[in-house]
């Protein structure tokens, strides 16, 4: 059976042309695809908004939090600096505790000789 047949039936019945029927056909086609387009238009918007609601827990967020990162990294930079002072207390303590031992040897082997 022949699909379009039913259209024609429909056609004859109602006293349309051939051209008429196309043009019914396709706005019947144009408001199906609307229909179907507009839940992705609403899931879109919701998307927009949750950007939008985003973008600004950012605007609001982000001073404070890089204010934060600049601050840890001064912190970590005294940190480092500190370490850095305390390593060498500590060599030269090492240094000073060698050179006593080295003294003390010497001075206990002059003692037994």
């Amino acid at each position: 059976m022949n699909p379009s047949f039913g259209l024609k039936i429909f056609a004859f019945n109602r006293g349309l042309t051939h051209s008429q029927l196309h043009g019914l056909h396709g706005s019947n086609i144009s408001n199906l695809a609307f229909c179907w387009a507009i839940p992705t238009m609403l899931a879109f918007k919701r998307a927009a908004e949750s950007l939008e609601k985003l973008l600004d827990v950012t605007k609001e967020e982000l001073p404070d939090t890089m204010a934060a990162v600049r601050l840890s990294g001064m912190e970590i930079s005294d940190l480092t600096m500190e370490l850095s002072d305390i390593g060498q207390e500590i060599t030269q303590g090492v240094k000073s505790s060698t050179r006593a031992v080295r003294v003390a040897g010497e001075r206990l082997r002059r003692l037994l000789i």
